[in-house]
């Protein structure tokens, strides 16, 4: 599949901001409390994700981040397959 048909299925089903970084796919989605910038979409979902407050939060990260490590920003939480091993953890740096 190429990209472009690759973003609007991503679109399609409700990922935004649709972005390579680091030879991953990564978006934006709404989830009912956060919202989520999700790492590593393909068709089956994400490798992980970083919950943060508000749109605006995530969206400035996933601009600014570069893949390496975690991205900038006040994200709450993160869920998923870091580096091959399933992670729950919550931001240390985190400000409420």
């Amino acid at each position: 599949m190429a990209d472009k048909d690759f973003i609007e299925y991503l679109n399609a089903i409700g990922y935004e901001n649709i972005v390579k970084i680091d030879n991953k796919w990564c978006g934006l989605s709404r989830f009912a409390f956060t919202t989520g910038l999700l790492v590593g979409l393909d068709k089956t979902g994400y490798e992980r994700r970083y919950c943060f407050h508000n749109w605006a939060g995530a969206l400035e990260s996933l601009l600014i981040w570069d893949g390496k490590d975690h991205p900038s920003g006040n994200w709450i939480k993160c869920k998923g397959i870091y580096r091959g091993e399933a992670v729950d953890m919550a931001n240390p740096n985190y400000e409420q």
